[in-house]
């Protein structure tokens, strides 16, 4: 017997990858003419991407061949149940669960209101001795816990998802009979109502858990989750919605154990004090090799980047995933007050020897500071990464000129931090005379990314202007991208206002001829003697062989370029050239 092809697989949970399937064909085999003749071991990949009901009603009639392969206990089903369910499917769920009982892998319930006294008609008991995984939606809280009750007797399970069931009080008799569970690796809680109550006792020297991942997707108070930690000395992996302060900060009498097999910590909203959480990380001795802290409650000792060194040397020094968010609120009325010397270490060589990244992103009301691993971005063309120079500005709120002045006390704000080597705005047009403004303040970008731009109603006294002159002299910018473009003469705007400009990424422009656009922006930049820009990234609609022969001809033709390569990234042309 073939052994099944792909089990449950908990590293599957936490990293969410898809298992593709590969087949691979010699050619002096004589061609498969009929689905019989394929081999088992192709039926058991197609049958892991199908649910079991869908299996069973295929194949099971088809002849003696394909009966023997649904009741071989190599194959095993996962099952997809929604009540109410129609009279077919419940005729094949009892059959299956009668004969087959011993090669369902997994359940997936949804038990709708008023749908309860259906689910007596499935059989839930140690016969289902491969049960590996199970979830649970919709579920009424009485009918959860009796089903828990009964989870104990199953040899084989695994991995539990709970989701949206109405509870408030019971959540700790559910949690208990979730610790009970004695094969359990993986838990999942997310009741319907995100504040929820957990009252259970610190656990003691009894019997441990099994589980090393768990997901409390609910909020806790800080006592609620040293608690539930308490009773999952394995775990390995967590990951909780939120935790906040309860006014109780001492940890000897809650947390008496060591969590030396801990390596992965998330934690969407960290709302208790940075003390505690420094607390915390030297108390359960961990090995972390990923943490991630999100805080929004405006708190700036999460920014001070030397307890957050410190605390890296000499309690995680194992880490190597690292990502923090803090959340600043803006308001109107009083300038925002930050610490910056102890938000400016964060660009300091310990961070940069370690490839955490300082970010900065500007909302219409907050200012975000994040700290995350480094990954390539769309300027990051060359191998040489200079990581001192990685630090970015993101822009998702942009106001109109006549509120640009108290938008950019914003802006001056995070100056202090860091200095600014990238620009990137999103979702809002930015008008053209406002970003002149923005630039001016910002004399480090490196690179510059714009969602929508719009060429100011007075462009051209504008591009007359001094001032504009001098902005266009000072920047240093030598990458743009420009992810939506109406009107080629976006383009040509920033042409002129980033001089030093070597490379030039532009989306699909509306309603223009490609050719004859390459054709002009070319003579454009000889005709100005742009001597810096060697590179032109122009996406291309239905791109194929014959329009990339054509630009080059046109280009070879015309003689509008002396030395360049021209080619095809998937829906791009990318041409370089030099022109000396």
């Amino acid at each position: 017997m073939y052994p099944v092809k792909r089990k449950i697989s908990f590293d599957d949970c936490a990293n969410k990858e898809t298992n593709k399937l590969q087949c691979k064909f010699d050619q002096n085999i004589t061609p498969i003419t009929s689905i019989e003749n394929l081999s088992i071991e192709i039926f058991y990949e197609i049958f892991d991407y199908l649910d079991g009901y869908k299996i069973y009603q295929a194949f099971s009639n088809l002849n003696h061949h394909f009966q023997q392969l649904i009741n071989s206990s190599s194959l095993l089903f996962k099952f997809k149940i929604k009540l109410p369910s129609n009279k077919l499917f419940m005729n094949i769920y009892k059959q299956l669960t009668l004969i087959n009982k011993h090669q369902i892998l997994s359940f997936k319930i949804s038990l709708p209101f008023k749908s309860s006294e259906l689910f007596s008609s499935y059989l839930i008991d140690s016969s289902l001795d491969h049960l590996e995984s199970l979830v649970l939606t919709d579920f009424e809280t009485t009918i959860l816990i009796s089903l828990l009750m009964k989870l104990t007797c199953l040899p084989r399970l695994f991995s539990l998802t709970i989701c949206t069931f109405d509870t408030f009080d019971e959540l700790s008799e559910i949690y208990c009979l979730i610790f009970a569970l004695p094969k359990l690796i993986y838990i999942k809680c997310s009741p319907m109502e995100s504040i929820v109550a957990v009252s259970l006792p610190i656990a003691t020297n009894q019997k441990s858990s099994t589980i090393e991942y768990i997901v409390v997707d609910h909020c806790c108070t800080f006592h609620e989750f040293c608690t539930i930690l308490s009773y999952v000395p394995q775990l390995r992996h967590c990951h909780c919605k939120e935790v906040y302060d309860d006014n109780l900060i001492n940890l000897d009498t809650r947390l008496q154990i060591r969590l030396f097999n801990l390596i992965c910590i998330s934690i969407k909203d960290c709302a208790i004090k940075f003390d505690i959480l420094e607390q915390l990380i030297r108390k359960i001795e961990c090995q972390l090799k990923v943490l991630h802290i999100t805080n929004t409650c405006d708190n700036d000792n999460y920014l001070d980047a030397n307890r957050w060194k410190a605390l890296i040397l000499d309690y995680l020094p194992h880490l190597k995933e690292f990502s923090l968010k803090c959340y600043k609120n803006i308001e109107n009325k009083s300038p925002i007050r930050i610490d910056f010397e102890r938000g400016k270490p964060f660009t300091s060589l310990f961070w940069i020897e370690r490839k955490f990244i300082l970010e900065m992103e500007i909302t219409d009301f907050q200012i975000i500071y994040s700290i995350r691993p480094f990954k390539k971005r769309w300027y990051n063309i060359n191998s040489f990464i200079d990581f001192s120079k990685s630090t970015q500005l993101t822009m998702t709120y942009f106001p109109c000129d006549e509120y640009i002045e108290s938008f950019m006390s914003s802006i001056c704000t995070v100056l202090p931090v860091a200095e600014i080597y990238h620009l990137e705005t999103s979702e809002q047009t930015v008008i053209s005379s406002s970003l002149m403004k923005i630039l001016n303040v910002l004399p480090e970008l490196d690179s510059l990314k714009i969602a929508y731009l719009s060429i100011s109603e007075i462009r051209y006294s504008f591009i007359d202007d001094q001032n504009l002159r001098l902005v266009s002299y000072q920047n240093k910018i030598t990458k743009v991208y420009l992810e939506n473009v109406k009107k080629s003469e976006e383009v040509y705007f920033l042409l002129r206002l980033c001089l030093r400009m070597k490379y030039l990424k532009v989306n699909f422009i509306y309603d223009v001829n490609q050719k004859l656009f390459i054709r002009n922006f070319l003579r454009t930049i000889i005709i100005n003697r742009h001597q810096y820009l060697q590179s032109l990234y122009f996406q291309v609609p239905k791109i194929d062989v014959q329009i990339m022969n054509e630009l080059e001809e046109m280009i070879n033709r015309e003689k509008l370029l002396r030395h360049f390569t021209i080619k095809r990234v998937l829906n791009y042309v990318h041409l370089e050239w030099n022109l000396i």
